[in-house]
C-alpha cells in the first residue's frame, strides 16, 4: 500500500568469493532493472530506510589441515580445423530520442552466442556456418508501458551448391494489463523458402 513501511528480506544468489583487504561491497536498489527485467506497469517510488537495513554475507572459514583445492586439467578433444570465411563483429550502443525522449538499446553480434567469429568454414567437412543475432530494447522513461523488446535471428549452413538457412524473430510488448508477443520462423533453401509459422499472444500480467 501507498506510504506503508515494509521490512523485505531479498535473499541474494551468489557465488564464493574472496574480498581483499580493503575492498568494498557496493549495494544498488533499483525500483526495475530495463532491459533485463520488465519494468512494472506504473511507476514506483520507494524510501528505503538504511539505518534499519543490513546485509548479511555468510563467511566460511577453512578447517585445520585443509589445502587448497587444486583441480585437475580440463579434458577436451582435438580441435577442428577451421578458417574464418566472414570476419565477425560485436556493436552495442545506445541512443536517445532527442524529442520524444525513447532510449534505444542495441546488441548486435555476428557469430551468435559464441562471441563475434562471423562466418567460419570447419575444413574436415568443407561446412560453412554462419550465425547472426541483433536485439533492440526500447522505453520511454516516463512511460514503463513503452517498453518493446525485439530480436532478430539468422542461422546459415551449406557446403558448395548446398545452402540454408533459418531467420526467426520474436517481439514483446505490454500494456497495463497485459504483455503481447508475437514471433515468426522462416527456412529456406537456397533462396527458396520452404517454410514459415507465425504466432501472436497475450498473457495477462498477474503483478507477482
Amino acid at each position: 500500500m501507498p506510504h506503508t513501511r515494509y521490512r523485505v528480506e531479498v535473499p541474494l544468489t551468489g557465488t564464493a568469493y574472496a574480498f581483499p583487504v580493503g575492498h568494498r561491497l557496493r549495494i544498488a536498489v533499483s525500483t526495475t532493472y530495463w532491459p533485463l527485467i520488465w519494468p512494472s506497469p506504473e511507476p514506483v517510488s520507494l524510501t528505503v530506510f538504511t539505518g534499519a537495513s543490513e546485509l548479511r554475507l555468510p563467511v566460511r572459514t577453512a578447517p585445520p589441515g585443509e589445502r587448497a583445492l587444486e583441480l585437475p586439467a580440463p579434458v577436451a578433444g582435438p580441435v577442428s580445423p577451421l578458417a574464418t570465411v566472414r570476419p565477425g563483429r560485436v556493436e552495442r550502443t545506445v541512443m536517445v530520442d532527442q524529442l520524444t525522449g525513447e532510449v534505444v538499446q542495441r546488441l548486435f553480434i555476428d557469430g551468435g552466442v559464441f562471441g563475434d567469429c562471423g562466418k567460419i568454414r570447419l575444413d574436415d567437412i568443407d561446412l560453412e556456418m554462419a550465425h547472426v543475432t541483433e536485439r533492440l530494447y526500447r522505453i520511454k522513461p516516463d512511460d514503463p508501458n513503452s517498453a518493446k523488446a525485439r530480436m532478430i535471428q539468422t542461422y546459415e549452413m551449406g557446403r558448395k551448391d548446398w545452402q540454408i538457412r533459418i531467420e526467426a524473430g520474436a517481439e514483446m510488448t505490454c500494456s497495463a494489463g497485459e504483455f503481447h508477443v508475437a514471433s515468426w520462423l522462416e527456412a529456406f533453401e537456397g533462396e527458396a523458402s520452404v517454410f514459415r509459422t507465425s504466432s501472436s499472444k497475450s498473457f495477462p500480467r498477474r503483478h507477482s
